[in-house]
């Protein structure tokens, strides 16, 4: 369930910036998921999506008839200034896309359209506000003027298992090409 949110979160950012784009075309931004590298500069600006944590909520004795999850999704934006002077690189300019770009992510994935991101009505549990901080890019390299920052949200949400049912398995057939078995189960 957390990987169909994930892709949720995605989708509704994709639309988001497409939307953005047609209004104007300089705060466009790529959208992501998993990635584990550091983003090359052909990348920039970039929103990268990822699961950090799941865990199982337990709580009370209908444990077993509704399951409920709390993921926690970190969002990364990651921008780049473009050197505006003679000076050389200009911090200021990479911080100005990040605020923005943190804002954007932030009015994409809480805009009423995205309140449950098209899931049935109580999937999500709890939806709250996320956090919001500045960390080190994973690109070292002085001369760049990448900066980074993260939204972290903590989703609950929970859905009704299913029981397994099927035809009771008795035998299993194996078949290499070179050789074959049967494998019985049973009382017998």
């Amino acid at each position: 369930m957390a990987d169909q949110i994930i892709d949720k979160i995605k989708t509704a950012l994709e639309t988001f910036e497409a939307e953005q784009v047609l209004i104007d075309p300089n705060v466009f931004f790529n959208v992501v998921r998993d990635m584990i590298r550091p983003p090359s500069d052909s990348d920039l600006p970039l929103v990268n999506i990822w699961a950090e944590s799941l865990d199982p909520q337990r709580e009370g004795s209908s444990a077993r008839l509704c399951q409920q999850e709390l993921v926690r999704i970190n969002i990364d934006c990651y921008t780049k200034g473009l050197s505006m002077s003679d000076v050389g690189i200009d911090d200021g300019v990479a911080m100005a896309r990040l605020y923005y770009l943190a804002e954007q992510v932030k009015y994409g994935l809480y805009r009423l359209i995205n309140a449950d991101f098209g899931m049935s009505a109580g999937v999500i549990a709890k939806k709250p506000w996320p956090r919001w901080s500045i960390f080190q890019s994973e690109i070292k390299l002085p001369e760049t003027e990448v900066v980074a920052g993260r939204w972290v949200i903590e989703l609950t949400y929970q859905w009704t298992p299913e029981d397994i049912a099927g035809d009771i398995l008795d035998e299993i057939g194996v078949d290499t090409g070179k050789w074959a078995a049967t494998y019985h189960y049973g009382g017998d």
